[in-house]
């Protein structure tokens, strides 16, 4: 059975509203009107979308499953129509979507010097409209910072990097290398406690069931510095997006003991487009270039610890003397920053293959190349999706 699409918008504005008069008015036609459409949609699904009394417009759970399916439906149509309407006007557009801290120079250079005969834009996103350009083909690709929900989109993981407390410039933990998350156990944290379970399992704000503190809306990471540097609590972020963001009223710390953050490309996962297929492997070969600040982890004293964590009992300066520096290596290169290279892949390991862990998944090295040095990760990559 075909879907009308007209009948789903129409649904959707009845859900949005929960009130058909009102719906009617936005979508400017006769509410008689509208109410036949809902009744035929009903009719040609087999089911009941809304619940309606003298009261209230409430939705069913088939309504509700509806709308959370047809929002992407007219997404998908709506971009559709405008790629579309880019070709027949002779003009091919490809949108990159990046999260704060995120530089996808690398990426886009490639893809442009590969597509001459297109032209690429990018698009600055945040945490509440990442995912949502992505469906409604505001951008062809999005790299996204994780958790999201990821229904209806394919990913291929990236990277990871290690997260950061911010923290006012005068405070306790000011300076400090890295702390670990129990030493912001008394701290209030500026975010959903969700975000950083191991903080919300110990915090104090939150013993005996009490709810968390005021936690205020943001849509941007300047409005969580704004209240940070006011002294109203914490934030946690991303190492990369803590060092684009650095002013000197704040300042960020290492959480040495909470999970890192994931970053992964993702694109609608009923498009089946060329151009997609050739930026994930674009992104996939340089993905280490997404964090730029990552780039330079082991020509600093914070990164030294982090080094000296992941072999264990080895003190930092051993690691780098190890690895092919020292103290005054790390000093000689904090002279020269534009000996800093960042990729993924090297000649040597042009003939490489990912191997593969027990389900079957790739595991391809999201590295963070300094010369003469690794600092690198293991990603589990999901097999690859035909036609893509």
């Amino acid at each position: 059975m075909d879907v009308d699409l007209r009948k789903v918008r129409y649904f959707v504005a009845v859900a949005e509203h929960l009130n058909f008069g009102r719906a009617a008015q936005a979508l400017h036609i006769a509410q008689p009107v509208l109410s036949r459409q809902i009744r035929a949609l009903e009719q040609e699904l087999k089911v009941q979308l809304f619940e309606r009394d003298k009261r209230a417009t409430r939705l069913t759970p088939a309504g509700q499953a509806l709308l959370e399916d047809g929002r992407g439906l007219l997404a998908a149509a709506d971009a559709a129509r405008r790629r579309i309407a880019d070709v027949a006007a002779g003009e091919r557009v490809f949108t990159v979507g990046f999260m704060p801290g995120l530089i996808v120079t690398p990426a886009v250079s490639e893809f442009s010097r590969r597509h001459p005969e297109v032209t690429v834009e990018v698009l600055r996103t945040d945490w509440i409209n990442q995912t949502a350009v992505v469906h409604d083909g505001t951008v062809d690709v999005g790299y996204l910072r994780l958790p999201v929900d990821l229904r209806g989109l394919t990913t291929e993981p990236l990277l990871s990097e290690q997260r950061v407390a911010v923290v006012p410039a005068g405070h306790r933990l000011a300076g400090k290398d890295s702390v670990l998350v129990a030493d912001l156990a008394a701290e209030h944290l500026l975010q959903d406690p969700e975000a950083v379970p191991e903080w919300r399992d110990i915090a104090v704000e939150l013993r005996d069931g009490r709810p968390p503190g005021r936690i205020p809306f943001f849509r941007t990471v300047e409005e969580k510095l704004e209240h940070v540097a006011a002294g109203h609590g914490i934030v946690v972020l991303p190492l990369s997006t803590a060092t684009f963001y650095t002013r000197a009223d704040i300042s960020h710390v290492l959480v040495g003991d909470i999970a890192p953050n994931q970053v992964c490309l993702a694109w609608d996962s009923q498009r089946r487009s060329p151009l997609i297929g050739d930026y994930v492997a674009i992104a996939r070969t340089v993905c280490s270039a997404a964090a730029v600040p990552a780039a330079r982890l082991l020509a600093c004293p914070l990164a030294r610890l982090l080094a000296a964590a992941q072999v264990g009992a080895e003190e930092p300066d051993e690691v780098l003397a190890r690895q092919g520096g020292g103290a005054d290596a790390a000093e000689e290169e904090d002279q020269h920053p534009d000996r800093v290279e960042v990729g993924l892949d090297q000649p040597e390991h042009a003939d490489h293959q990912p191997e593969q862990d027990d389900q079957g998944h790739r595991a391809d090295v999201a590295a963070a190349h300094v010369p003469g040095r690794h600092f690198c990760e293991n990603v589990a990559v999901p097999p690859r999706v035909p036609g893509v």
